[in-house]
């Protein structure tokens, strides 16, 4: 515009009618204009034609691809100190497109300047832009409309973000004073994009996008801003989450200022809204300078729908951890501290709070409470949460309600609480988990059972059905490094004898194949009670004995030393009916049963005998069986005393343990072993 009034203001003849001027160049600090050639038409007439043609034109990124352009006003006029320019038009040429050509039209005064670009063509869309200036101050929009993303591709040259398919909608105004940006508001409108990046940690499918953004300087190290963004179609992804937009569209706000000087920016307030699943507000400090990073933040998270948060929000974070595929059913409300990266404070109540996991490790229905916590040591404010059921593997602990205090050092339980279990009472009077400076955490545990139901703990760990209860003491728990261990012993008393499970230890409990380790102790159980919970034929006598190193994985036993048998100095009667002798006798599998025995067998119903006895060494899969004594080419598994007599051979000590199994799940049928 400077050019062409320096030329129009240059004294001439009235008798010319046309003006020619050359230019071989103009500079300034970014661009650099070369061979321009402007022409000034029917000069003795009230309104003009002009010409401005520029050969090349040297502009900084992103608009280095423009080369030339023409401009021609068919009515062009100057007086009282004024230039207007109508229906004009303007020819631009940049490297690999077509020229494009819009129409023009500007305005010069003294006092005011305009300048309008209309109806650019870019593919199916339309580009404007209008500038002015007054006083000093400023005015540049930009209006573009229904523009193929594809060709914001071509035209930027943005290599980190793939953009294919969908139109953008832009509406940008500045606003300034002199050299100054004063004001920028930017309204953009996705309509069915497909846009990925370089590296495909984002991704939209068919998404559209509504968003607005207002800035403004405070000072020259100072930006403030506004931002609303609505998400109404499609779908997005932003590693690892996935989210796809419903009838009501998904929706952030954010009010806060940066500063370019310090790289740091300071949210005032922010609100995301995804309609009947949570509701995130707050504030934060953020330093994005190498990647976002949170300084401090407050924040308040109202979780309509615990379900979907989880499904949608969670559940990608979880993928390859004990967690995976579980989720949470319910409503939560809480408020978070956040400072450097590190959670500080978390206050939260929760409703009707359940938790489904598919590997039926865990199980809750019916929680509510609230949770208080601060990372500092004297916090002492405390805690209540209670739920109706709680499952742990197959064991279902019943209602309860714990009072409990969590702070920086770590959670203790205030006061003891009995919680129904297996038809019985699970006693917790102390558990207390501390964390420790550069070491594990220490986790401890003391409680007791109290007539737990025999029937419903074997059922719920599918075992051989008993009845009858079960009642002992705990006297202490750890746990660290994924690791629980047992402190002394777990006394059981059962069948007027005693249980001590000793060196317990299970590995990796949250895993899918968690490790259990332990040595059992039996004390002279009373046979006749327990062989009268099977359906295996009646003993009378005392029974001792012991598993030692016993090692499971997934609960399924690989490596054991086992011995169960008749204990010294049992003085009680030792009888042993026909049924439990042909059980006993089924252990060893098939071979042959001598015949004479076998009627003999017939003729009583029970029978006396002196000692009893089987052991097992588990390894690699294979039980090796042995006896109370050794006997010709076997083993002998029941020793005769009085009468009538009877002796049980075993002639198999190998056996594979998953055929030894099936035996026993079969018990009663015809065996290798050898009646006499």
């Amino acid at each position: 515009m400077l050019l062409i009034v320096c030329v129009l203001y240059t004294p001439i003849s009235h008798a010319q009618t046309a003006l020619s001027v050359k230019i071989a160049e103009v500079k300034g600090a970014h661009w650099r204009l070369h061979d321009a050639r402007l022409v000034l038409s029917d000069a003795q007439l009230l309104t003009h034609t002009l010409e401005l043609h520029v050969d090349r034109l040297a502009l900084p990124p992103p608009f280095e691809k423009l080369r030339l352009f023409n401009v021609r006003c068919l009515r062009f006029s100057w007086k009282n100190q004024q230039l207007e320019c109508n229906d004009g038009r303007v020819e631009i040429k940049l490297d690999g497109l077509k020229a494009l050509s819009l129409n023009l039209y500007f305005l010069i005064t003294a006092q005011k300047s305009t300048l309008q670009l209309l109806d650019l063509p870019i593919d199916r869309g339309r580009v404007s832009l209008s500038a002015t200036e007054q006083n000093g101050q400023w005015h540049v929009a930009i209006d573009a409309r229904g523009v193929a993303v594809a060709k914001v591709q071509t035209l930027l040259n943005l290599p980190q973000i793939s953009l294919k398919k969908g139109t953008v909608s832009v509406q940008l105004a500045l606003d300034g004073e002199m050299r100054v940006l004063t004001n920028a508001a930017l309204k953009m409108q996705l309509k069915e994009a497909a846009i990925q990046s370089a590296d495909g940690r984002f991704a939209l499918e068919n998404g559209g996008f509504d968003a607005y953004v207002n800035a403004q300087p405070q000072s020259d190290a100072v930006w403030t801003w506004q931002s609303h963004l609505v998400f109404n179609t499609g779908g997005l992804y932003a590693e690892p989450v996935y989210l796809k937009a419903a009838a009501e569209p998904i929706e952030l706000d954010t009010v806060g200022q940066w500063s370019p000087v310090q790289q740091q920016g300071q949210i005032d307030y922010f609100q995301y809204i995804h309609p009947k699943v949570v509701t995130l507000n707050g504030s934060a400090m953020v330093s994005p300078a190498s990647q976002v990073r949170v300084k401090a933040a407050q924040l308040n998270v109202q979780a309509l729908d615990l379900k979907q948060v989880t499904s949608l929000y969670n559940s990608p974070f979880w993928v390859g951890t004990a967690f995976e595929d579980v989720t949470l059913s319910g409503r939560l409300q809480a408020k978070l501290a956040v400072v450097e990266q590190s959670l500080t404070a978390l206050q939260m109540d929760f409703e009707q709070v359940a938790l489904h996991d598919p590997k039926q490790r865990f199980g809750l229905t019916g929680a509510k409470g609230g949770v208080n916590w601060k990372n500092q040591a004297d916090f002492n404010e405390k805690s209540l949460v209670q739920w109706e059921k709680l499952q742990v593997y197959a064991l279902p602990l019943e209602r309860a309600k714990l009072d409990f205090r969590v702070n920086a050092t770590g959670v203790e339980l205030l006061k003891p609480v009995n919680v129904g279990f297996l038809g019985g009472e699970f006693e917790i009077n102390q558990f207390a988990w501390q964390s420790r400076v550069a070491q594990s955490p220490a986790l401890h545990f003391a409680g007791a059972l109290h007539k737990l139901s025999l029937e419903k703990l074997t059922t719920a760990l599918d075992w051989t059905p008993l009845t009858g209860t079960l009642s002992g003491t705990i006297p202490g728990v750890n746990y660290q490094h994924n690791r629980l261990d047992l402190e002394g012993a777990l006394n059981v008393h059962v069948f007027d004898g005693d249980i001590s499970i000793k060196k317990l230890a299970v590995a990796n409990l949250l895993s899918d194949v968690p490790k259990f380790y332990s040595d059992i102790n039996l004390e002279r159980l009373d046979l006749n009670q327990l062989t009268g919970q099977f359906k295996f034929g009646s003993i009378d006598g005392l029974l001792s004995g012991f598993v030692r190193d016993l090692y499971l994985e997934n609960w399924r036993p690989i490596s054991f030393y086992a011995w169960l048998g008749t204990p010294e100095n049992d003085n009680t009667a030792h009888r042993i009916s026909q049924k439990a002798v042909n059980n006993i006798a089924s252990i060893g599998g098939n071979g042959a049963t001598d015949l004479i025995s076998r009627g003999v067998l017939g003729l009583f119903d029970t029978f006396g005998y002196d000692q009893l006895g089987l052991g097992c060494y588990l390894h690699a899969g294979v039980c090796q069986l042995m006896g109370v004594s050794a006997a010709k080419n076997g083993y002998t598994i029941v020793k005769g005393g009085s009468l009538p007599r009877i002796d049980v051979v075993g002639y198999n000590p190998r056996v594979d343990w998953e055929v030894l199994v099936r035996r026993l799940e079969r018990i009663g049928k015809p065996n290798d072993m050898v009646i006499k």
